[in-house]
């Protein structure tokens, strides 16, 4: 028996269904057997017809999810997971899959229909942390296209992302050669210490002199990030000893410390989104020192997204927030 190619997305919604309960319609049953046997077009057919009949039935929506995703029909994919929003079944999770696996097709910033998903994710009560946080960065970045300036940095503040940073770099980075040495980034916080660059130039930890609206840092603002190494740091202060999550996405490889303390690392250069990586810190009563070094060898992008939350994904309160 073939049997068809599905996505991640579509992998997930199935196990979904091993947990609900499967009620006795013949209908359902039969899309179903469909599914299995690679039948999808009569699959969607069937799941068509029984919408017509009950357009909020939540098995079917589910199926059309599935089978939409499958013949590749991205506007009704994105009316049905619309329409799975507005209901009451545990969709959250479901949607975060969907994000994660084609996060550039929800990012089409002109598709209205993503919007209006995320204003709807937006509003909803007790959201998964997870997922609030896409929906934020989606938010963010979208209404800073729309130059809608303060809702953005609503968003942005609401998502809790440290957005001011000092940079340092270029260091050498051909074939990922410079992910473990050390070019004194660590040691040497101070503003007016000299370093050498990959091209041999005195540098010094700088300031960019416009502040990026934006929850991702971006390097390549600053830098030819191609076979670079690349440093960021950061000040924070809060007014207690704080047990929480250090939460960050990237593009590029990764190290991150927390006062001089290796919090987190990943050599292979990945192209995440927010809270891709979860690590357990504690920040220190007062200031407390968040390093970033960020490695290009493989891919073209350089950026970052980074904040603390609590173990229930609440964002930590920070007192202040310094780049020098």
């Amino acid at each position: 028996m073939a049997i068809p190619k599905l996505s991640r997305l579509t992998l997930a919604i199935l196990i979904f269904f091993v947990s609900l309960p499967i009620f006795a319609q013949s209908n359902y049953e039969q899309a179903v057997e469909r599914i299995t046997k690679n039948e999808m077009r009569e699959a969607l057919n069937i799941t068509n017809r029984a919408l017509d009949e009950n357009e909020n039935d939540v098995n079917f929506l589910y199926l059309k999810l599935i089978l939409t995703d499958y013949f590749g029909y991205k506007n009704e994919f994105y009316e049905t997971i619309i329409k799975l929003s507005e209901s009451n079944a545990p969709t959250d999770s479901y949607l975060l899959s969907s994000v994660k696996f084609d996060y550039t097709g929800w990012r089409e910033y002109t598709n209205e229909n993503c919007l209006e998903l995320m204003k709807n994710y937006y509003d909803k009560p007790n959201l998964n942390p997870t997922v609030r946080a896409y929906v934020l960065d989606y938010l963010a970045t979208k209404y800073r296209r729309m130059n809608k300036v303060s809702k953005s940095k609503d968003m942005i503040k609401e998502l809790g992302t440290i957005t001011k940073w000092q940079f340092l770099g270029s260091f050498e980075n051909i074939s990922e050669s410079g992910f473990d040495k050390d070019f004194g980034a660590l040691a040497h916080p101070e503003n007016n210490y000299k370093f050498v660059n990959k091209n041999n130039a005195d540098i010094k930890w700088f300031k960019p002199v416009i502040a990026e609206n934006s929850a991702w840092i971006n390097f390549d603002n600053n830098f030819v990030v191609n076979n670079s190494i690349m440093y960021a740091q950061t000040f924070i202060n809060v007014l207690n000893d704080t047990e929480c999550q250090l939460r960050i996405g990237v593009s590029g490889s990764l190290k991150a410390w927390v006062n001089d303390q290796l919090a987190f690392q990943e050599s292979d250069e990945k192209n995440n989104g927010v809270d891709s990586y979860v690590s357990k810190v504690i920040l220190r009563k007062g200031w407390n020192r968040v390093l970033i070094q960020i490695g290009c060898s493989e891919i073209r992008d350089a950026n970052f997204s980074l904040r603390f939350v609590d173990n229930k994904g609440v964002v930590v309160p920070i007192t202040e927030v310094s780049a020098e």
